[in-house]
C-alpha cells in the first residue's frame, strides 16, 4: 500500500459531517483538508493556487499564530523544519486550539529518517514520543513506514520514515 494511500485511510477514519471548520498547517499543493467540505484554512510558506473554498494565508509557520479553534487541525510534514522544543510548543498550542472532541492529524518525519543524522536538534519523534504528547485524547489511529524511492529537492532518489497519529481530544 502507497504512503498517500495510508495517510487517506487514516482520515477517513474522521466522521466528515462532524468537520466543518479545518486548518491545514503545511498544507502544499494537495492539501488533506480537501477530504473534507465546509471551511477550510490552508497554511503554507510558497504561494499556492487552491480552490476557492480554501482561504490561503502565505506564512512560514515559524511565524504563524493560531488565533482560533478548529474542528480539525493538519500539521503536515512541517515539525522537522523547527527544533524539538519549539515543536511540542506548536503541538501544544494546536491541541489548545481544537475544539473539545475533535481532531488532530499530525504527520511527520520520524526518528528513524536520515534527515534526523544530518539534523538531530530538529524533531523528529519515535510514534512513542507522538503518542505522550496525546496522552490525554483518544488515539483513532497511528502508524509508522517508509515511504516509497522519492526524488525531490535535487536530492538521489531516496525514502522517508513517516509516523503520523490521529487523535480525539476528550473534553
Amino acid at each position: 500500500m502507497s504512503s498517500k494511500r495510508k495517510i487517506y485511510l487514516s482520515l477517513k477514519k474522521i466522521p466528515k459531517d462532524k468537520i466543518k471548520k479545518k486548518l491545514d498547517i503545511g498544507c502544499g499543493k494537495n492539501p488533506l483538508s480537501l477530504e473534507f467540505e465546509g471551511k477550510i484554512t490552508a497554511i503554507d510558506k510558497e504561494n499556492l493556487k487552491l480552490p476557492t473554498n480554501v482561504k490561503f494565508i502565505k506564512k512560514n509557520i515559524r511565524e504563524f499564530k493560531i488565533t482560533e479553534k478548529y474542528d480539525l487541525i493538519i500539521a503536515s510534514l512541517i515539525l522537522h523544519f523547527m527544533k524539538k522544543n519549539k515543536s511540542i510548543k506548536f503541538i501544544e498550542e494546536i491541541k489548545k486550539h481544537t475544539f473539545s472532541k475533535k481532531y488532530n492529524f499530525i504527520v511527520c518525519l520520524g526518528k528513524k529518517d536520515n534527515g534526523f543524522k544530518k539534523f538531530p536538534i530538529a524533531f523528529y519523534p519515535t510514534l512513542k514520543e507522538l503518542e505522550n504528547l496525546y496522552k490525554n485524547w483518544n488515539i483513532i489511529d497511528k502508524g509508522d513506514f517508509k515511504t516509497d524511492i522519492e526524488e525531490h529537492d535535487n536530492l538521489p532518489p531516496h525514502n522517508h520514515n513517516i509516523i503520523y497519529i490521529l487523535a480525539k481530544k476528550k473534553l
